[in-house]
C-alpha cells in the first residue's frame, strides 16, 4: 500500500474545512422526508422498509446501529453527513491524483487545476441532493468505491479484474442510484487514457457494463429475497417490472422529462439552461482546440461522452421511475462538466500553452465553481 503524502493530507483538511463551511446548514441540522419517517417509526422499522427492502444492505446496518445504541436523530443526521463530506473529500483527492498520473506536470498552476476541476466533479451540482438525506454516506461510499473500481480498471492491462468487480458490487450495494457514474467514469478515463485507441476502449467498457449489469443483477435479487422475509414488496423500482412499458414511455416524453427536467432545469437543483451552456461552451473549446491541432478527436470524444450520458440518463429513467426527476439520481450529470475539463487538462495542452484559450478556460472553470457554489448556498439556505 502506498503511503499517504502530506501534501495531500493538507489538501484534505483544506477541502474538508471549505466544503462544511459550503454545507454548515447541513451539518448544523436539517429535516428531510426521511428525518420525519425515521422519527415516526424508528431506526429498524426505517432500516428494513426503506434500506434493506430497497437495496441498500449497508445504509440497512447503519440503521441497525443506530436503533442498537439508541442514537439520537440530530446525531444521527449530523453524523451522516459529516462522514458524507469526508468519504468525498477523500474522493477529490483520489480523482486530483488520477489525473494528475495521466498529465504529470509540474508548476503551482498544474496542482491547482487538478484539484478544482475533481472537487467541482465530486461536489457538482446534483450533490447537494445526495447530502439532503440520511443515505448521505452510503451514496458517498458508493461514488468512492466506483472511482476506485475505475482507477484499478485503467491502472492495470487487464481486461477482466475481479478486485475492480468486487468493488463495483459492493458500490452497488450502497447505493444503486449512483451506478451510471461509474459507467460514465469509466468511459471518459479510457478516452483519455487509450487515446484513438477505440478497440480497447471498447472492450473495456464492455467489462465494464458487464461489472455493472451483474452487480445491478445481484442487487435486485438481494431485494427479492428481502421482499420475501419482511413481507413488504419496495416500490422504488418498480419500472424493473414493466421494463418495455416504461422505456416506450420515457422515450414518448423524451423532450419533457429528459431534455427540459434534467439538462434544461438540472432537477431544480442548477440555474435554468446553466448546465446546457457551460456543455456548450467546453465545446466550442474542443471545436476550436480540434480545428488547430487537426490530428486530435477533441470533438469527437465529447460528443461521443454526451450521446453516452444520453444513454445512461436513459436508462436511470426507465429502473427509477418513481424518482426520475431526483438529483441523486442523475450524479453523472452533475459529472460531465468537471468530466469535460478533465478531458481538456489530460488529453490537450489547453492548459499549458499560454493563450487566450487557456485565460477563457481556467475563468469557465471558475465561473463553474462559484455558480455551483452560490446554487448550492442558495438551496442549503432553507434547509
Amino acid at each position: 500500500m502506498k503511503r499517504i503524502q502530506k501534501k495531500d493530507i493538507v489538501i484534505f483538511l483544506i477541502l474538508f474545512i471549505i466544503s462544511s463551511i459550503i454545507y454548515w446548514n447541513y451539518i448544523s441540522m436539517h429535516y428531510a422526508t426521511d428525518t420525519y419517517n425515521i422519527m415516526n417509526i424508528g431506526y429498524k422499522e426505517y432500516a428494513i422498509q426503506n434500506s434493506f427492502n430497497d437495496g441498500r444492505f449497508f445504509m440497512f446496518l447503519i440503521g441497525m446501529i443506530a436503533q442498537l445504541v439508541n442514537l439520537p436523530i440530530e446525531g444521527y443526521v449530523i453524523g451522516t453527513v459529516v462522514i458524507a463530506i469526508i468519504i468525498s473529500c477523500i474522493a477529490v483527492i483520489i480523482l486530483k491524483n488520477m489525473i494528475m498520473k495521466l498529465k504529470p506536470l509540474k508548476g503551482k498552476l498544474y496542482e491547482i487545476i487538478p484539484i478544482l476541476i475533481s472537487f467541482v466533479t465530486i461536489f457538482n451540482f446534483m450533490y447537494v441532493e445526495n447530502l439532503y438525506f440520511v443515505e448521505a454516506t452510503v451514496m458517498a461510499v458508493s461514488i468512492l468505491l466506483y472511482l476506485l473500481a475505475v482507477k484499478r480498471q485503467i491502472e492495470t492491462e487487464k481486461y477482466f479484474d475481479w478486485k475492480s468487480l468486487l468493488l463495483v458490487i459492493l458500490a452497488t450495494f450502497c447505493y444503486q442510484g449512483t451506478i451510471g457514474f461509474y459507467l460514465f467514469i469509466l468511459l471518459a478515463f479510457l478516452l483519455i487514457k487509450h487515446k484513438n485507441d477505440y478497440k480497447t476502449i471498447l472492450k473495456k467498457l464492455g467489462v465494464g457494463i458487464l461489472f455493472a449489469g451483474a452487480s445491478f443483477l445481484l442487487n435486485l435479487i438481494q431485494i427479492k429475497i428481502a421482499n420475501y422475509v419482511s413481507g413488504i414488496e419496495q416500490q422504488r423500482l418498480n419500472g424493473v417490472e414493466n421494463l418495455l412499458g416504461t422505456a416506450w414511455m420515457v422515450a414518448r416524453n423524451f423532450h419533457s422529462m429528459i431534455y427540459e427536467i434534467i439538462f434544461q432545469e438540472s432537477c431544480w437543483l442548477f440555474p435554468k439552461n446553466y448546465f446546457l451552456i457551460f456543455v456548450l461552451c467546453i465545446l466550442l473549446i474542443g471545436i476550436i482546440y480540434n480545428l488547430k491541432e487537426k490530428e486530435e478527436n477533441t470533438t469527437g470524444d465529447f460528443l461521443l461522452l454526451i450521446l453516452f450520458l444520453l444513454g445512461i440518463t436513459f436508462a436511470m429513467c426507465i429502473v427509477s421511475i418513481t424518482s426520475y426527476d431526483t438529483g441523486r439520481i442523475h450524479y453523472p450529470v452533475g459529472t460531465m462538466i468537471g468530466i469535460l475539463f478533465t478531458y481538456l487538462y489530460c488529453n490537450t495542452n489547453v492548459f499549458e500553452k499560454e493563450s487566450k484559450m487557456r485565460i477563457i478556460t481556467v475563468f469557465l472553470l471558475f465561473v463553474y465553481i462559484l455558480a455551483v457554489i452560490r446554487k448550492h448556498n442558495s438551496i442549503i439556505k432553507y434547509a
